[in-house]
């Protein structure tokens, strides 16, 4: 990608991630992974730009509605901006209003798809 790069993360997924922790407290698998990702995120997040934005959802709006609607204001803006999931019906709601996706294949590599 060219140009300036900066990476925001709406306390929305926070608040997610926060809530299958306490759903699966069994799952070591997750808290693992929760645990590195949010180390990572503190040590890294100095080595980029990265934009912790306060947002979160509504109350009657699904996750995925709430991301699809911050990436349009993003983009009505004229900012280019790129939804990263691995979730197939957000991908297909982002493709849907021409948002650009980047997604892991085979757990190793990225895909981007461009609008």
């Amino acid at each position: 990608m060219e140009g300036k790069v900066q990476f925001i993360i709406f306390k929305q997924i926070f608040c997610e991630l926060e809530a299958k922790k306490a759903r699966e407290p069994r799952s070591t698998k997750f808290q693992a992974q929760f645990q590195a990702g949010m180390s990572y995120l503190e040590k890294r997040s100095q080595d980029y730009d990265v934009i912790i934005d306060d947002s979160i959802k509504d109350n009657d709006e699904l996750t995925d509605d709430f991301l699809v609607r911050k990436v349009v204001e993003l983009k009505e803006k004229n900012i280019r901006v790129f939804l990263a999931t691995n979730d197939q019906l957000l991908r297909r709601k982002a493709r849907d209003r021409s948002i650009g996706v980047i997604f892991l294949r085979q757990k190793k590599y990225l895909s981007i798809e461009r609008f």
